[in-house]
């Protein structure tokens, strides 16, 4: 059971003690360590007490100054961390995975995978499982070497008519929404959402989507287009199916 003391200043040997005596407060005091009267208060008469020698004390050294705990530091919306720790704060992440900052709380952050997800970390997690990226070249060099400059706002065009089981069709053009050491995801504007593409021989950038008029003639597709559109015409009906089709394709790039 909890017992509280106040030791006299002036005599080391004078004490008043404090603790629970049934359903009151018992306030005992002491001489020499030898018992002088004892006071048993209600909890309510117990707190008024408490609170009144509160209030002498504030007024002899003006009170105990407020410690509030500093407020951390979120990160900027938008700024890019890549994960260094599987499973971080319970969040559906693998070690190198690039997630965005898009949201923040009181005392923690949302970031965006480039699955479109978004998961909560704290500022302690900056450092001991999410490392900054400062710019485009702290990106892992597995990005560089698997999707070549394709990039953020980039445009790409599909080479493979439903490709990755998206519909889409070779020939389609969108916009890059986020690249990672796994995947290119893309804004499909027409639906409100995105789409996933792992595989390199499923789209290709287009070089300056910017320079072709609505006057000047559509861009050639690329022959890797033709020949894997051709292959799926002659597929049809058989029992192969998308992933015997990208193999195709490879196999035909790869001739080119």
């Amino acid at each position: 059971m909890a017992e509280y003391t106040a030791t006299c200043r002036l005599s080391s040997y004078d004490t008043m003690k404090a603790n629970i005596d049934g359903g009151d407060v018992e306030i005992e005091a002491l001489r020499s360590g030898a018992n002088v009267m004892e006071v048993f208060l209600r909890p309510a008469e117990a707190r008024t007490f408490a609170r009144g020698i509160l209030a002498l004390a504030d007024e002899l050294d003006g009170g105990e100054a407020e410690t509030k705990a500093p407020t951390p530091e979120l990160p900027q919306i938008g700024s890019r961390f890549r994960v260094t720790t599987g499973g971080l704060n319970s969040a559906s992440v693998s070690p190198g995975d690039v997630v965005t900052v898009n949201v923040h709380h009181t005392d923690f952050f949302g970031a965006m995978t480039s699955g479109g997800t978004t998961w909560f970390f704290n500022p302690a997690n900056i450092g001991k499982g999410l490392e900054p990226l400062v710019d485009e070249s702290s990106v892992p060099a597995t990005v560089t070497a698997k999707w070549g400059a394709i990039k953020p706002g980039d445009k790409v065009r599909i080479l493979v008519n439903d490709a990755e089981c998206a519909d889409v069709e070779a020939g389609d053009t969108f916009t890059v929404h986020a690249v990672d050491e796994r995947l290119v995801t893309v804004n499909d504007e027409k639906n409100g959402g995105h789409w996933y593409f792992r595989d390199t021989t499923s789209i290709e950038l287009v070089d300056d989507p910017d320079t072709t008029s609505s006057d000047e003639p559509a861009p050639s597709r690329s022959p890797r287009a033709k020949y894997v559109d051709e292959a799926r015409e002659l597929l049809r009906g058989t029992p192969y199916d998308a992933t015997d089709l990208t193999r195709l394709a490879e196999f035909l790039a790869a001739g080119e």
